[in-house]
C-alpha cells in the first residue's frame, strides 16, 4: 500500500522545508513502525511561480499498518508539520493498493 503527500511549498521557504522534512519528519514518520520504506521526490510538474512541488511516498504493508498510523499517530505528525510549517505548504493526500511488487 502506498501512502502519498503531494505537497506544495511556498518558494520562500522550499530549501528550509526539505531539510525538515529528510532530517526529520521523514524519519519520525518511519519510527512510527507503520512503514516499511520513503522516498521524497521532487514533482517539478507542480511546480508554479510561487510555489515548488514534492511528493513524499510511504509504503506501507497493509491496511492494518495504515490503519495503525491514522488511529496512533497522524494527528500528532500533522500537528508537528503544520507547527513548522503551518501558512506556507499546501497538502493533500493519497491512498493506493498496491496490485504488484517485484
Amino acid at each position: 500500500m502506498l501512502y502519498i503527500v503531494l505537497i506544495a511549498v511556498a518558494r520562500s521557504r522550499a530549501q528550509e522545508w526539505e531539510s525538515y522534512m529528510s532530517g526529520t519528519h521523514i524519519q519520525d514518520m518511519m519510527d512510527t513502525g507503520c512503514f516499511e520504506s520513503a522516498y521524497m521526490a521532487r514533482d517539478e510538474a507542480a511546480d508554479t511561480a510561487e510555489r515548488v512541488g514534492w511528493r513524499v511516498i510511504y509504503v506501507l504493508e497493509d491496511q492494518r499498518s495504515l490503519d495503525r498510523y491514522m488511529s496512533d499517530h497522524a494527528a500528532a505528525m500533522r500537528e508537528d508539520h503544520t507547527r513548522a510549517f503551518g501558512g506556507v505548504v499546501q497538502a493533500s493526500r493519497e491512498i493506493l493498493p498496491v496490485t504488484a511488487r517485484a
